[in-house]
């Protein structure tokens, strides 16, 4: 009876309390690219992105979701390097700007551009950028403006061209971002204009 009862309770946590239809959408198996994901997303769902290089600009769309690497898997940083998002057309390679939350997560994935270009914009937007690696060029790794509070953690940034211009690896402005445990590296991080984090 006491085992009968064990088992029903296991049951009622797995199928009610546990999110029954949260789904694992796998790019680019399931979904080519990592916006197609992301559009065949649902709230609680995962998006998990295999290593290759993913030329295109992504746009979360106010979803509480996870989009990953196969480091969220494994904690292995060999998939932050061979999981790559870069630059393609103009504006921002990742946006958050339509009140996303810290359930939004993007988390094990190298950003990178070989242009003069941002990577990472939260406007108006709280969500979680976790263990990345933040190649940022000329300009601005992550931008935070118009009242967002995103949590910026563990990140690697590198700027691995030089320039004369002041750009900083995070740009502050009418926010409040929580900034822990990342690290600022790379060639051009001493240069005089390069600041890791600039408030405005």
């Amino acid at each position: 009876m006491k085992r009968i009862f064990c088992i029903t309770i296991c049951l009622f946590i797995i199928i009610v309390l546990n999110p029954v239809f949260a789904q694992i959408i796998h790019v680019p198996y399931d979904q080519p690219t990592i916006q197609e994901g992301i559009n065949a997303s649902y709230s609680g769902d995962t998006v998990l992105v295999h290593p290759g290089v993913y030329q295109e600009t992504i746009w979360f769309g106010g979803k509480e979701i996870l989009v990953g690497s196969l480091f969220i898997l494994t904690n292995n940083p060999v998939y932050k390097d061979s999981t790559v998002i870069q630059d393609s057309g103009n504006g921002y390679i990742v946006n958050f700007n339509s009140s996303e939350t810290h359930l939004t997560r993007l988390v094990g994935f190298k950003i990178t551009t070989g242009s003069f270009k941002n990577l990472i914009h939260c406007a108006n937007a709280s969500p979680s950028i976790e263990n990345n690696i933040i190649d940022r060029g000329h300009k601005w790794g992550i931008r935070c403006d118009n009242n967002s509070a995103p949590l910026i953690k563990q990140n690697i940034f590198y700027k691995t061209t030089f320039g004369s211009l002041s750009y900083s690896s995070i740009r502050i402005m009418d926010s409040e971002p929580v900034i822990c445990g990342n690290i600022f590296n790379g060639p051009g991080m001493n240069c005089i204009g390069h600041h890791a984090i600039e408030y405005l």
